[in-house]
């Protein structure tokens, strides 16, 4: 095991590689986060809160408690509702394939 700094929170822990960057609650918010279909900048919101409570505890479930918390409330209140319009489909214009090949019969006489 490695002791590695999370990149976002800078709370130390142990993981099995030292290529990890990420604390593993962390990296589940965000990932979370970034699936959120419902609300546009949720991702961005999310490391911005993350960004915010840096420093402020060393302890790891405190820091996301208050994360979770205010991304809820974000979530909540201040999103607005994004909107989703299914274009219906429509039958395209009726093509006459009699009509275009005859043309190219037509055309091909004349060559």
């Amino acid at each position: 095991m490695t002791t590695v700094t999370c990149q976002y929170t800078g709370i130390v822990f142990e993981a099995s590689s030292s290529r990890t960057k990420n604390h593993p609650k962390v990296a589940k918010f965000l990932d979370e986060a970034s699936k959120d279909r419902f609300h546009v900048g949720a991702y961005a919101k999310a490391k911005e809160l993350i960004a915010a409570a840096k420093g402020q505890t060393d302890n790891i479930d405190e820091l996301m408690t208050a994360v979770n918390d205010a991304f809820t409330a974000w979530c909540n209140g201040e999103a607005k509702a994004t909107v989703r319009i299914v274009k219906q489909w429509k039958a395209s214009a009726h093509v006459d394939l009699d009509r275009n090949i005859n043309d190219l019969d037509e055309y091909a006489q004349f060559q």
